[in-house]
């Protein structure tokens, strides 16, 4: 693909937009990134003075069960004698305090780091909580801030007495206090470096938006331009195909539109005549009046037929129609719809006969009962029409004159297997005119008709029910009928897994 170098200027709000996103992103991954790493030195600082009096409190206990008198070469007998012996032995960290005594004297001995204060400038509820016997935690010096502490019980043969191991949290805090405003200064260096350089960069970023204007501006000064050029840098020529995309579909739309308003207009030309006809000229006695106020009826009955499947034509063509599924047994829905339309067709010696041959039960699909129903409505309309007029002849015919197999219209239900799966075939079949090979497909097609149809119908039924079959997840296609007569409509939907269905 050609890559030209992007025209034109970026505006400084936009750059500053781009620059803004980038450094909040940026600024919030250092924030979350510095909150880590000083919880983490925190811990590890609290870890470590744990671990130190941990230790600490260790060895007392271990000098206190093995530890000797160097005098008298036998454990030590007293208090004093312990914490002086131990003391003189330790060796304590700058952040270190450590005495020992007893009840009586408190504070016999003592060592500290430099860090550390000594017990006599401690504040006097402090003392008093470290020499608690064993007493351990974490107290708030009004001036030394936060000691860490544990009181140890030293038991000899003459008394019982103490060894004190604290630790001051100031000189910790401080250091983690450096490391965190070093860090911080680090984090603004980086994002003054983050911001010029993506001032720098947004003009590539944005780059393509300025060609995407400039191709948008000429295309609207130029009438006669309808799509975008799709050269360019590789962004803009995504923008310009997402471009064009909505701009055909915006075409499509507006052609569906202006097909359907055509449609709407050629559908009711002829019935709007008949009625408007009948209101001019109602006729001069009683009966011709009546004859053509029935007329008027009959078109205006039509009319509202034409206007409900052209409204459910165009919703389906659009995927605008909502369905409602349940459990339905295919079996048992199809012989019930049949006898609900053999009743608005009574079986008289000029309508056609309706033979059904369908399961029980047996066969569920989870399907919109109703849709379904209409479907198999307009397929029985269609055959009821076709089989008036005998195959290859253009006139209808007297089916009071011909044999019941020729008036029959048959209604069979079966399931098949497809690809594994379980499905329900419905098959609508008549003796009548036809539909030639070339037109099984067009017959679909919004107000076609079968080329050999010598009274075309409004040319909606077939793809009313072919739209519905294929919003059902099922199938519609017509075949010839037995013997090269008539047609055979099968429509196919799928079934469930389960066909313990329930009864339409």
């Amino acid at each position: 693909m050609t890559r030209s170098k992007p025209t034109g200027r970026l505006s400084a709000s936009g750059r500053a937009r781009v620059v803004a996103w980038i450094l909040g992103v940026s600024a919030l991954g250092m924030v979350l990134m510095l909150v880590s790493i000083v919880l983490t030195l925190r811990w590890v600082e609290r870890d470590a003075i744990e671990t130190s009096l941990t230790q600490e409190s260790d060895e007392v206990a271990v000098f206190a069960q093995n530890g000797r008198d160097p005098e008298t070469g036998e454990p030590f007998a007293t208090p004093e004698r312990f914490v002086g012996h131990y003391l003189e032995r330790q060796r304590v960290e700058p952040t270190e305090l450590m005495f020992g005594g007893t009840a009586a004297t408190p504070v016999i001995a003592q060592i500290h780091g430099d860090a550390a204060a000594p017990v006599e400038l401690l504040a006097p509820a402090t003392r008093q909580a470290m020499e608690q016997p064993r007493s351990r935690g974490t107290l708030v010096d009004p001036t030394h801030g936060r000691i860490s502490y544990a009181n140890l019980t030293v038991t000899t043969p003459a008394d019982t007495g103490h060894v004190v191991v604290a630790v001051f949290h100031e000189r910790n805090e401080q250091r983690v206090m450096t490391q965190t405003l070093l860090l911080s200064a680090l984090a603004l260096a980086a994002l003054a470096a983050t911001a010029a350089a993506a001032w720098l960069v947004s003009s590539r970023i944005l780059g393509h938006t300025v060609e995407f204007h400039r191709a948008v501006d000429a295309s609207l000064k130029d009438r006669g331009l309808r799509r975008l050029p799709e050269n360019g840098s590789e962004e803009y020529a995504g923008l310009a195909r997402r471009a064009n995309d909505l701009v055909r579909r915006a075409d499509r739309r507006l052609e569906e539109e202006r097909r359907f308003a055509e449609d709407v207009t050629f559908a009711l030309r002829t019935p709007l005549t008949v009625i408007e006809g009948g209101l001019r000229n109602p006729g001069g006695d009683e009966q011709e009046r009546r004859t053509s106020y029935r007329h008027i009826g009959a078109e205006a009955t039509r009319v509202r037929g034409l206007l409900e499947d052209l409204v459910i034509l165009s919703r389906l063509q659009q995927d605008d129609v909502v369905l409602e599924r349940t459990p339905v047994d295919v079996g048992v829905l199809v012989a019930t719809a049949a006898q609900a339309w053999r009743e608005r067709h009574p079986d008289a010696a000029d309508e056609p006969r309706l033979d059904v041959e369908a399961p029980a039960e047996g066969l569920t699909a989870v399907t919109d009962r109703a849709r379904l129903v209409q479907v198999l409505e307009e397929l029985l309309d269609n055959a009821r029409y076709a089989v008036r007029f005998a195959p290859g002849s253009d006139l209808p015919r007297d089916l009071t004159a011909v044999t019941p197999l020729e008036r029959t219209l048959s209604v069979r239900v079966r399931e098949e297997e497809r690809d594994g799966e379980p499905w329900a075939v419905v098959e609508v079949a008549d003796r009548g005119r036809g539909i030639p090979e070339d037109d099984r497909e067009e017959v679909f097609e919004r107000l076609a008709n079968a080329s050999n149809d010598p009274y075309p119908g409004n040319g909606l039924g077939l793809p009313v029910a072919a739209l519905l079959s294929t919003a059902l997840d099922g199938e519609l296609t017509l075949e010839p009928g037995p013997d090269a007569a008539g047609t055979v409509a099968r429509l196919a939907v799928p079934l469930t897994a389960d066909q313990d269905g329930e009864d339409a």
